[in-house]
């Protein structure tokens, strides 16, 4: 049958059928991915339809499904486990999410690869009598048709990879910019002055050209365009007169056009696997290719009722759409004092030329133009000429306390997000701005990070110099293990705030600045920086109109997650009771429950948090604040509301990308991970099968698939053998493929063999090294977080010098598993056991001297 497809062309579906009989034996489940695996190595679109007869498995439609035992124990079984392994490794999405037999089971499943949503449900018209483990289900294909998208409007624009920079830089390097710059009588005529100097010398010397339709994928050559249009002529010319010679011109072209298209695609894929490492852009570019429509709009989009179907009137309405987040204007309250007092004051600030050079050197030359329409390219090709008259209108802006107007134009690209297409609310904005700005804001910033570095609490981790994602969750996850350790009872109240940095209010923002020390000009320039700015949004060509943020800091800037930490700096000391931890806007208070009057106290901190949020303007989205509590057997059920919001109670949450649970096992999340591990893996393998070199698929995999199976490892590492082969399994999938493509399988049947030979790490070394190199930074003082540096105990030695037998460090006793395997012990524990057995010295080595000592150790290691 035909289905809609990306090219929106009629393309086969396989249907397919499926029955494993019950109960589930190991030959017939992999016989049954055997033949499955060579229907899907064609790239085929597939329909799987039957009955497996597992049902072990949870499936969820929003979340990542997993098997369950009899118990409800998020325990894999052999049998679940492979199955959903080969659903995540091939892309398949499981439909019948909903439809439960008589058992509350589903073992009738509906699986795709198709691109498309399909609603499964139970089916009201039976054909023959009900089974009532098998009830009928029904669903609805999309026929070919795909709906209508909306055009691009093609301007003429300056090509500035044709521009003659030489001669651009020697006009710009003969202007008199110091008596041309003084004659002006603010900053913006300044930068008036400046922008007509430069879009003349633009007008010169760079041509302009239409962008190209991308009609043809980006292998094409010109000689092979050429080629397929006198093919394709030629083809008209003999449909249409049927002459002999015309059809043998035809074959001829035909033969030559084909023979060129194949030998331009295996030049360009040689190309693009000798350029990955250097230029990764490329490899999306032709990922893009593959996929007509990638990123475009519907010509129909709606935005509460109201419907456009031009391209201004679309731009509009994301216009409306995203002003309509920014709070109003209003009367400056009182802001609260804060707690510190402050001993260095900051007023004014001058830049040199050589800093302002070394900033324009130092930007990506392959971002795209802001507003203003200057790309990157030409500003890092005429560095030289720029830096002189740039430090001018830099040091004016910072003397006088203004930021440039043009500077303070955004220009926002919608993305979307998931959902109805069609509705501008599923879309999220993309700032752009200016690389002149940019510039600017990144020679200020470094300044006002070191003016408030010792001002900002230890309990916030975004946006900050040595603090992470690790550091905010690690302390997190220590207080409850230990806790739970302990047997008291933990609730830790997670809070979600409210478009938090489109809500800033600025008047608040500036009084928070003045107390943390910033006065002078340099307030009042960050007055004028945060005051006035103007935005508009651009879909494919069109533009909308201007609108004016009247809240909240610059997105996409460098000063706005600086601005936002000082704002929300204060709320860390507003909590009496509770342990906050904060990462940027991401918040959770937890507390020690020994009884209803520490419930009480919780209690007594939310308020206090209701309060701060009014005095501040930053409102919380009560109805997705929720709670978690962390129980041992106890009959504590307390209940928490937030401005008279009662909270949710849930099992689990994701916190910063891990998932965790209210008994801190991270059984879900390590089965999201290996799920999205395999998902990402069945993608590299997919989309690099052209590619030759072992290297260029290592580097695909380091950078996709083995990016995310490490992310926070040091928070959730498995201890259970279970986990731990679960995850490893990802990784022998991809050395597996790589030793076959190689010729090396028969040479290097064994996992260890081929880790040693592509010169690789299991991933539990991996998560070894990561943990020890996180210790190493904790004990040098090159992580900024004192709370990770008080859980470490010293093991003093009594003699000295220390024997060899010395332990350096005394993890804490646990009683439970929770506690024994918690972070910081067991850190300390696995660095005992590496330095009683290997020449390392945590104490005394230098970091790349305890990197090559601390890789040496791992690949003596036993591989899993």
């Amino acid at each position: 049958m035909n289905i809609p497809t990306e090219k929106s062309t009629p393309n086969k579906l396989l249907l397919c059928g499926v029955y494993l009989p019950s109960p589930i034996q190991k030959h017939f489940l992999e016989h049954y991915i055997d033949n499955a695996n060579r229907v899907l190595e064609s790239n085929a679109k597939v329909l799987i339809l039957g009955d497996f007869n597992l049902s072990g498995i949870a499936w969820n439609d929003t979340e990542v499904p997993f098997a369950v035992n009899g118990n409800n124990n998020m325990t894999k079984t052999s049998f679940e486990s492979t199955l959903l392994d080969f659903i995540a490794l091939k892309n398949l999405t499981q439909y019948n999410t909903t439809v439960l037999n008589h058992k509350g089971k589903i073992l009738d499943l509906v699986l795709s690869n198709l691109n498309i949503l399909l609603n499964v449900t139970r089916s009201n018209s039976e054909l023959s009598s009900v089974d009532d483990y098998h009830p009928p289900l029904e669903f609805t294909l999309p026929s070919g048709y795909s709906a209508k998208l909306l055009s691009r409007n093609y301007n003429e624009r300056h090509n500035f990879y044709k521009a003659d920079f030489e001669k651009i830089s020697n006009y710009l390097s003969s202007i008199p910019w110091e008596s041309d710059l003084a004659s002006c009588t603010s900053v913006d005529e300044m930068n008036n002055k400046f922008y007509s100097i430069l879009r003349s010398s633009i007008l010169k010397y760079v041509p302009k050209s239409k962008p190209a339709s991308k009609k043809f994928p980006p292998w094409y050559t010109r000689d092979l365009i050429h080629l397929s249009r006198e093919k394709y002529k030629l083809r008209m010319r003999y449909k249409k007169y049927n002459n002999p010679l015309d059809e043998l011109a035809f074959r001829t072209v035909k033969k030559r056009c084909s023979d060129l298209t194949e030998s331009c695609y295996l030049k360009y894929i040689t190309d693009l696997e000798k350029s990955l490492s250097v230029n990764p852009k490329k490899f999306w570019t032709f990922l893009k290719s593959k996929k007509v429509n990638s990123n475009a709009y519907p010509s129909a989009m709606t935005f509460d009722d109201k419907d456009e179907t031009c391209g201004t009137g679309i731009c509009n309405l994301f216009a409306s759409y995203f002003a309509s987040v920014y709070r109003p204007s209003l009367p400056l309250c009182n802001v609260p004092d804060l707690e510190y007092s402050v001993s260095c004051f900051l007023g004014s600030l001058t830049l040199r030329r050589e800093d302002v050079l070394k900033t324009l050197k130092g930007l990506d030359r392959t971002k795209g133009a802001g507003p203003d329409g200057i790309p990157s390219l030409f500003v890092v090709q005429c560095c030289e000429s720029l830096s002189f008259p740039l430090t001018i209108i830099f040091n004016e802006s910072l003397m006088n306390g203004v930021f440039p107007s043009i500077w303070k134009e955004a220009r926002i690209v919608p993305v979307f997000k998931s959902g109805d297409s069609a509705s501008v609310k599923n879309y999220r904005a993309i700032s752009i701005l200016s690389v002149f700005g940019k510039a600017f804001e990144s020679l200020v910033c470094p300044v006002l990070s070191y003016h408030i570095k010792h001002l900002i609490s230890p309990r916030q981790s975004g946006f900050l110099a040595s603090r992470s994602t690790v550091t905010n969750l690690i302390p997190f996850v220590d207080f409850v293990s230990n806790s739970l350790g302990s047997r008291i009872p933990v609730d830790t109240i997670y809070t979600d705030f409210s478009k938090a940095f489109d809500s800033v209010d600025h008047k608040i923002l500036l009084g928070k600045l003045s107390r943390l020390g910033v006065y002078g000009s340099l307030l009042e320039w960050f007055k004028s920086y945060l005051y006035q700015r103007k935005s508009h949004v651009v879909v494919n060509g069109y533009s909308s109109h201007s609108f004016q943020p009247t809240s909240g800091v610059p997105q996409g800037s460098h000063l706005g997650p600086i601005l936002f930490n000082i704002f929300i700096n204060d709320i860390v000391g507003i909590f009496d009771h509770v342990a906050c931890f904060l990462y940027a806007d991401d918040m959770k208070l937890s507390m020690q429950i020994r009884g209803i009057n520490d419930s009480l106290l919780l209690q007594e901190d939310l308020d206090r948090l209701a309060g701060w949020c009014r005095e501040n303007r930053l409102y919380l989205n009560t109805e997705k604040c929720v709670i978690i509590c962390s129980r041992c057997k106890t009959n504590l059920s307390p209940s928490y509301n937030i401005a008279g919001q009662k909270l949710q109670e849930v099992d689990s949450i994701r916190d910063l990308g891990v998932i965790m649970d209210k008994k801190l096992r991270f059984h879900k999340h390590i089965d999201q991970v290996a799920t999205k591990g395999l998902q990402m893996l069945g993608f590299v393998l997919r989309n690099a099968k052209e590619f030759k070199k072992p290297s260029t698929k290592i580097l695909l995999y380091l950078a996709l698939v083995r990016s995310g199976l490490k992310y926070c490892s040091q928070v959730w590492s498995p201890h259970y053998e279970v986990h731990i082969k679960r995850i490893e399994r990802i990784q022998k999938r991809f050395f597996w493929h790589l030793s076959y493509q190689s010729n090396k399988a028969k040479l290097l049947p064994s996992y260890k063999e081929r880790l040693a030979y592509f010169k690789m790490t299991s991933l539990q070394g991996r998560r070894l090294f990561l943990g020890q190199l996180l210790f190493y930074k904790i004990i040098n003082g090159l992580i900024d977080c004192p709370a990770l540096l008080r859980s470490v105990n010293f093991n003093i030695p009594y003699k000295l010098p220390r024997r060899l037998r010395y332990v350096p460090f005394s993890p804490k006793g646990a009683k439970s598993s929770l506690g024994h395997h918690a972070t910081m012990n067991r850190l300390q524990r696995q660095y005992n056991v590496i330095s009683k057995s290997y020449n390392i010295d945590i104490f005394s080595d230098k970091p790349l001297k305890f990197r090559r000592k601390l890789g040496q150790f791992l690949e003596s290691m036993v591989s899993v």
